[in-house]
């Protein structure tokens, strides 16, 4: 009897453990190799980029950017000439990062709906609510959005990830 109790509980836990409902955060995977690994570095990196880059004032309430997303040594001046077409702290309700997938070819769309993602500057809420009444729930690397993310996280907050290849 107690064979089957323990194989009982066994089995349980490890339904739960693996369950799909739990939430997966991301981890930073190119922190350290793209950007500054180093909250503080990383800080410093970005405050510098927003400080020196070409600014571009608007009165209206920006609806777009267009990003580079390389690694900053190439890419994070221009991106934060991008990023601070918005007011810092500005209110959105939710952001999305659009980017193609550099890991595989699919059709139509995929989002990250497991959890949040963890940048060196800290977590970036996914709104799953918004992501879950997504139709295609397919979970892909998202390469361009890693390196975009602290840029946002440092200027803006909310987002929502969206994966799109090949869209019809």
């Amino acid at each position: 009897m107690r064979t089957i109790l323990f194989l009982m509980l066994l089995i349980t836990v490890t339904m739960n453990l693996l369950s799909q409902n739990r939430s997966v955060d991301r981890s930073p995977a190119v922190a350290g190799s793209f950007y500054p690994a180093n909250k503080d570095s990383l800080t410093r990196e970005l405050t510098t980029f927003f400080s020196t880059c070409v600014k571009t004032a608007s009165d209206q309430r920006v609806r777009a950017i267009i990003s580079p997303h390389a690694g900053y040594v190439f890419s994070g001046k221009v991106a934060a000439s991008a990023f601070s077409a918005i007011p810092r702290n500005a209110d959105y309700k939710n952001i999305f990062i659009i980017g193609s997938s550099h890991i595989m070819a699919f059709d139509g769309a995929s989002v990250y709906n497991q959890g949040d993602f963890i940048t060196p500057l800290g977590r970036m809420k996914v709104n799953l609510e918004l992501i879950l009444v997504r139709a295609d729930r397919r979970v892909v690397q998202i390469n361009d959005q890693r390196v975009i993310r602290p840029f946002q996280r440092h200027h803006i907050a909310p987002f929502d990830p969206l994966q799109v290849n090949r869209l019809q």
